[in-house]
Order: C-alpha cells, then structure tokens, then sequence
C-alpha cells in the first residue's frame, strides 16, 4: 500500500488511510545501519506511528521490523498532519510534526529501543498551520535541518549540530 509518493510499505488502516481529502503522509528515512530504515505518520487518532526495519542482525532484543509502533499520544496533531524525519545519528532517529496548537514538535527514539522515546517542542504555540508540510535535509555529516512554513507565510530553517540540542 503507498504511504506517500515514492514510499512504500507495510501499515494498518489507522496509519495508511487518507482523510479530508487530502492524503496521508509518511516520513521515511535511512539510518546509519546499512539496510535499516524507519517510515513515521500520524495516525487517524492523531498520534505519531513508526514503523522500522533492521537488516540482519537487529540490535539485541529488538525485532528486525515493527508495524505501526505509538510514538506519541493520541489528538495531538491532526489526522492528514504533515511528518519528516530524518536519522540524526547512527543511534537515533527523529520525526518531526506541527500539533494542534501550531506547535513544531521533534519526537526521537534510539534505534535499539524505539519505546524510548521522547518529545520536545521547538516552536511556540501558533508557530505554524496545524498539521503544516515538512521537510528535512542534511547538511554536511553533523547536520539536520526541519523546513516548515510559518503562519506568517515565512520559511523557517531550525537545525541541530554535532548531536546537541
């Protein structure tokens, strides 16, 4: 079933469908790890979901694909919200989401315990659309940058480097 243009996988209903009109997207990143990948989207509940992939061997007791893991509450961001992610290290992944409120919120995970997750805000209240459309990109080997279109119109670049905050 296509998550969105050009992403392929496996999903369950409350992930891959589309609402109002306007279709599910899906975040899908490579990671460090040759062959492992992870896809984040927002559920129809408006919780964050990842699902992953580790080639052979996975990290120790840890399975080698996942479906549909919660990353996040449910309500929190619209169901068609807009997602991004990318691997900020060879330990960790991030994925990126406007809630509700305009908030940009960033969401990561250890590759070996995607249930340890946690959650900061980036943005204040109002920053940008609910569910706004993102994007990331790299810069360098130390680099990530989250794209996201504020609510006055403007182009936002927010970064991290050398695996800080």
């Amino acid at each position: 079933m296509a998550l969105a243009a050009g992403v392929t996988g496996l999903g369950t209903p409350a992930v891959a469908a589309a609402s109002q009109g306007r279709p599910p997207t899906a975040a899908l990143s490579r990671s460090y790890r040759v062959g492992s990948s992870f896809v984040a989207a927002v559920g129809l509940n408006g919780g964050l979901f990842m699902n992953y992939s580790f080639d052979s061997p996975s990290p120790s007791g840890v399975g080698a694909y996942a479906p549909a893991v919660p990353m996040g509450d449910p309500g929190v961001a619209p169901a068609v919200a807009g997602v991004a992610g990318a691997t900020q290290s060879e330990r960790q992944a991030d994925a990126f989401v406007v809630d509700n409120e305009g908030v940009l919120w960033v969401t990561w995970w250890p590759f070996s315990t995607p249930g340890a997750r946690q959650r900061a805000a980036l943005t204040p209240k109002g920053f940008a659309p609910a569910g706004a459309a993102l994007t990331t990109g790299a810069q360098a080997n130390d680099q990530r940058d989250v794209f996201v279109v504020g609510n006055d119109g403007v182009l936002y670049v927010l970064w991290e480097a050398n695996n800080s905050a």
